[in-house]
Protein backbone atom coordinates (compact mmCIF):
# COMPACT_ATOMS: atom_id res chain seq x y z
CA UNK A 1 0.00 0.00 0.00
CA UNK A 2 1.38 3.42 -0.80
CA UNK A 3 -0.27 6.69 -0.10
CA UNK A 4 1.15 10.25 -1.46
CA UNK A 5 -0.56 13.37 -1.02
CA UNK A 6 0.04 16.29 -3.50
CA UNK A 7 -0.78 19.85 -3.38
CA UNK A 8 -2.78 22.19 -6.23
CA UNK A 9 -1.36 20.93 -9.66
CA UNK A 10 -0.78 23.78 -12.48
CA UNK A 11 1.65 21.86 -14.84
CA UNK A 12 3.38 18.98 -15.16
CA UNK A 13 2.61 15.98 -13.42
CA UNK A 14 3.26 14.00 -10.45
CA UNK A 15 4.90 11.48 -11.69
CA UNK A 16 6.33 10.59 -15.09
CA UNK A 17 7.37 6.95 -15.50
CA UNK A 18 8.59 5.61 -18.96
CA UNK A 19 9.35 2.36 -19.94
CA UNK A 20 9.48 -0.13 -23.56
CA UNK A 21 7.56 -2.70 -22.65
CA UNK A 22 3.96 -1.65 -20.32
CA UNK A 23 4.80 1.31 -18.77
CA UNK A 24 1.90 0.26 -15.62
CA UNK A 25 0.57 -2.99 -15.24
CA UNK A 26 -1.86 -3.11 -12.43
CA UNK A 27 -3.49 -6.23 -11.11
CA UNK A 28 -6.57 -6.26 -8.74
CA UNK A 29 -7.48 -9.31 -7.13
CA UNK A 30 -10.99 -10.61 -6.52
CA UNK A 31 -13.42 -7.59 -5.24
CA UNK A 32 -16.96 -6.93 -4.30
CA UNK A 33 -16.22 -3.11 -3.56
CA UNK A 34 -13.59 -1.10 -4.69
CA UNK A 35 -11.55 0.09 -7.21
CA UNK A 36 -8.12 -1.04 -9.16
CA UNK A 37 -7.62 2.54 -10.31
CA UNK A 38 -9.07 6.10 -9.42
CA UNK A 39 -8.04 9.25 -10.53
CA UNK A 40 -9.57 12.30 -9.36
CA UNK A 41 -9.35 16.04 -8.47
CA UNK A 42 -10.90 17.20 -4.70
CA UNK A 43 -11.72 20.73 -6.47
CA UNK A 44 -13.48 21.82 -9.60
CA UNK A 45 -11.93 20.92 -12.65
CA UNK A 46 -11.24 23.67 -14.93
CA UNK A 47 -8.46 22.38 -17.43
CA UNK A 48 -8.69 21.33 -20.95
CA UNK A 49 -6.11 18.22 -21.42
CA UNK A 50 -8.50 16.15 -19.42
CA UNK A 51 -8.36 15.08 -15.81
CA UNK A 52 -6.83 11.64 -17.92
CA UNK A 53 -4.67 12.18 -20.40
CA UNK A 54 -3.93 9.23 -22.90
CA UNK A 55 -2.22 10.31 -25.91
CA UNK A 56 -0.60 8.00 -28.44
CA UNK A 57 1.12 10.33 -30.51
CA UNK A 58 2.59 7.97 -33.21
CA UNK A 59 -0.60 4.89 -33.08
CA UNK A 60 -1.35 3.51 -36.68
CA UNK A 61 -2.92 -0.23 -35.85
CA UNK A 62 -4.10 -1.27 -33.01
CA UNK A 63 -6.24 -0.07 -30.24
CA UNK A 64 -5.62 3.13 -27.70
CA UNK A 65 -7.67 2.11 -25.51
CA UNK A 66 -9.36 -1.64 -24.56
CA UNK A 67 -11.78 -2.89 -22.03
CA UNK A 68 -12.38 -6.70 -21.40
CA UNK A 69 -15.64 -7.90 -19.67
CA UNK A 70 -15.82 -11.46 -20.67
CA UNK A 71 -17.69 -12.16 -17.28
CA UNK A 72 -19.78 -9.54 -17.78
CA UNK A 73 -23.50 -10.18 -17.14
CA UNK A 74 -25.86 -7.65 -16.19
CA UNK A 75 -23.67 -5.04 -15.68
CA UNK A 76 -22.14 -2.42 -17.59
CA UNK A 77 -18.59 -2.29 -19.82
CA UNK A 78 -18.39 1.46 -19.69
CA UNK A 79 -20.61 4.20 -17.75
CA UNK A 80 -20.47 7.84 -18.19
CA UNK A 81 -22.20 10.03 -15.02
CA UNK A 82 -23.30 13.44 -15.59
CA UNK A 83 -26.01 15.77 -13.62
CA UNK A 84 -28.78 16.70 -16.30
CA UNK A 85 -29.23 19.87 -14.34
CA UNK A 86 -25.66 20.95 -14.76
CA UNK A 87 -24.46 18.86 -18.20
CA UNK A 88 -27.09 21.96 -20.70
CA UNK A 89 -24.32 22.12 -23.71
CA UNK A 90 -21.92 19.29 -22.44
CA UNK A 91 -21.48 16.38 -23.64
CA UNK A 92 -21.05 12.79 -22.47
CA UNK A 93 -19.31 11.71 -25.30
CA UNK A 94 -17.70 13.69 -28.42
CA UNK A 95 -15.72 12.89 -30.80
CA UNK A 96 -13.42 15.14 -33.08
CA UNK A 97 -11.40 15.11 -36.32
CA UNK A 98 -9.04 17.25 -35.51
CA UNK A 99 -11.34 20.35 -36.87
CA UNK A 100 -14.36 19.94 -35.54
CA UNK A 101 -17.01 17.42 -33.75
CA UNK A 102 -17.65 14.42 -35.67
CA UNK A 103 -20.13 12.68 -33.47
CA UNK A 104 -21.53 13.73 -30.14
CA UNK A 105 -24.23 12.49 -27.70
CA UNK A 106 -25.10 15.64 -24.98
CA UNK A 107 -28.12 15.68 -22.50
CA UNK A 108 -30.86 12.92 -22.79
CA UNK A 109 -29.30 11.22 -25.82
CA UNK A 110 -29.29 13.87 -27.66
CA UNK A 111 -27.09 12.61 -30.70
CA UNK A 112 -25.65 14.42 -33.29
CA UNK A 113 -23.61 12.89 -36.77
CA UNK A 114 -21.94 15.60 -38.82
CA UNK A 115 -21.39 13.06 -41.81
CA UNK A 116 -19.78 13.30 -45.10
CA UNK A 117 -20.88 14.78 -48.56
CA UNK A 118 -24.58 13.81 -49.55
CA UNK A 119 -25.31 10.61 -50.52
CA UNK A 120 -22.35 9.10 -48.23
CA UNK A 121 -23.83 6.83 -45.02
CA UNK A 122 -23.63 8.23 -41.76
CA UNK A 123 -25.39 5.92 -40.11
CA UNK A 124 -25.86 2.22 -40.85
CA UNK A 125 -27.98 -0.24 -39.61
CA UNK A 126 -26.89 -3.62 -40.59
CA UNK A 127 -29.83 -5.80 -38.77
CA UNK A 128 -32.29 -4.68 -36.35
CA UNK A 129 -34.46 -2.14 -36.21
CA UNK A 130 -34.60 1.71 -35.64
CA UNK A 131 -37.60 2.40 -33.32
CA UNK A 132 -38.93 5.86 -32.19
CA UNK A 133 -41.57 5.83 -29.59
CA UNK A 134 -42.34 9.28 -29.33
CA UNK A 135 -41.37 12.70 -31.55
CA UNK A 136 -40.92 12.81 -35.05
CA UNK A 137 -38.71 11.64 -37.70
CA UNK A 138 -37.77 15.24 -39.95
CA UNK A 139 -35.52 14.49 -42.78
CA UNK A 140 -34.45 18.14 -44.32
CA UNK A 141 -31.84 18.35 -47.54
CA UNK A 142 -31.91 21.02 -49.70
CA UNK A 143 -30.84 19.04 -53.04
CA UNK A 144 -32.53 15.43 -54.70
CA UNK A 145 -34.96 14.08 -52.98
CA UNK A 146 -34.87 13.59 -48.75
CA UNK A 147 -36.30 10.09 -48.24
CA UNK A 148 -35.87 6.66 -49.70
CA UNK A 149 -37.44 3.43 -49.38
CA UNK A 150 -35.80 0.33 -51.03
CA UNK A 151 -37.51 -2.77 -50.73
CA UNK A 152 -34.86 -5.29 -52.51
CA UNK A 153 -36.68 -8.28 -51.70
CA UNK A 154 -36.95 -10.80 -55.29
CA UNK A 155 -40.60 -11.27 -55.74
CA UNK A 156 -43.32 -10.20 -58.37
CA UNK A 157 -45.06 -8.17 -55.27
CA UNK A 158 -43.14 -6.74 -52.42
CA UNK A 159 -44.59 -4.34 -49.75
CA UNK A 160 -42.30 -1.00 -49.89
CA UNK A 161 -44.01 0.78 -47.33
CA UNK A 162 -46.59 0.50 -44.64
CA UNK A 163 -48.01 3.38 -43.19
CA UNK A 164 -50.78 2.38 -40.42
CA UNK A 165 -52.99 3.69 -37.69
CA UNK A 166 -53.19 1.96 -34.89
CA UNK A 167 -56.29 2.79 -32.57
CA UNK A 168 -56.91 0.79 -29.42
CA UNK A 169 -60.55 1.47 -29.94
CA UNK A 170 -61.28 1.26 -33.59
CA UNK A 171 -64.40 2.07 -34.67
CA UNK A 172 -66.30 2.51 -38.05
CA UNK A 173 -65.37 5.49 -40.10
CA UNK A 174 -61.77 5.69 -38.65
CA UNK A 175 -59.33 7.38 -40.89
CA UNK A 176 -55.73 8.30 -41.63
CA UNK A 177 -54.49 10.23 -43.97
CA UNK A 178 -51.00 12.08 -45.60
CA UNK A 179 -50.96 15.34 -45.92
CA UNK A 180 -49.28 17.13 -48.59
CA UNK A 181 -47.92 20.73 -47.94
CA UNK A 182 -46.29 23.20 -50.03
CA UNK A 183 -45.46 27.27 -49.52
CA UNK A 184 -47.97 30.15 -49.98
CA UNK A 185 -46.63 33.45 -50.86
CA UNK A 186 -46.67 34.71 -47.10
CA UNK A 187 -43.67 32.13 -47.07
CA UNK A 188 -46.27 29.77 -44.61
CA UNK A 189 -46.64 26.10 -45.86
CA UNK A 190 -50.51 24.88 -46.44
CA UNK A 191 -51.96 21.96 -46.74
CA UNK A 192 -52.63 21.69 -50.67
CA UNK A 193 -53.87 17.97 -50.89
CA UNK A 194 -54.29 15.04 -48.35
CA UNK A 195 -54.38 11.56 -49.24
CA UNK A 196 -56.84 9.90 -47.15
CA UNK A 197 -58.11 5.91 -46.28
CA UNK A 198 -61.38 5.05 -44.23
CA UNK A 199 -62.53 1.96 -42.20
CA UNK A 200 -66.02 2.30 -43.34
CA UNK A 201 -66.41 -1.20 -41.23
CA UNK A 202 -63.92 -2.18 -38.89
CA UNK A 203 -65.62 -5.53 -37.63
CA UNK A 204 -62.98 -7.91 -38.68
CA UNK A 205 -64.29 -10.81 -41.02
CA UNK A 206 -65.93 -10.89 -44.97
CA UNK A 207 -68.12 -7.11 -44.28
CA UNK A 208 -65.02 -5.07 -43.48
CA UNK A 209 -64.85 -2.18 -45.96
CA UNK A 210 -61.87 0.79 -46.42
CA UNK A 211 -62.11 3.82 -48.91
CA UNK A 212 -59.44 5.88 -49.80
CA UNK A 213 -60.50 9.55 -50.46
CA UNK A 214 -58.11 11.50 -52.44
CA UNK A 215 -58.57 16.09 -51.36
CA UNK A 216 -57.31 19.21 -52.86
CA UNK A 217 -57.34 22.59 -51.23
CA UNK A 218 -60.20 24.92 -53.58
CA UNK A 219 -60.23 28.60 -52.52
CA UNK A 220 -58.56 27.62 -49.38
CA UNK A 221 -61.04 24.82 -48.39
CA UNK A 222 -59.79 21.45 -48.41
CA UNK A 223 -62.10 19.62 -50.87
CA UNK A 224 -62.98 15.71 -51.73
CA UNK A 225 -62.43 14.74 -54.95
CA UNK A 226 -62.60 11.59 -55.55
CA UNK A 227 -63.67 8.43 -53.27
CA UNK A 228 -62.89 4.88 -54.02
CA UNK A 229 -65.35 2.76 -51.99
Amino acid sequence: SLTRGFGALLTGGVANITAAGGVLDITGGASVLGTVLRVGTTGIYTGTTGVLDINAAAATTGNIVTIAGTGLTSGTALLVNATTATLTTGFYLRCNDGAATDFSIGDDGATVITGSAAGTSALTVTAGDLIASAGTLAVTRATAYPFEANQTEDAASVEVLRIQGNRATPADGDTGYISLFLSDSAGNQDEQARIAWTATTVLTGATQDGDLVLSALVNNVLTTMLTLD
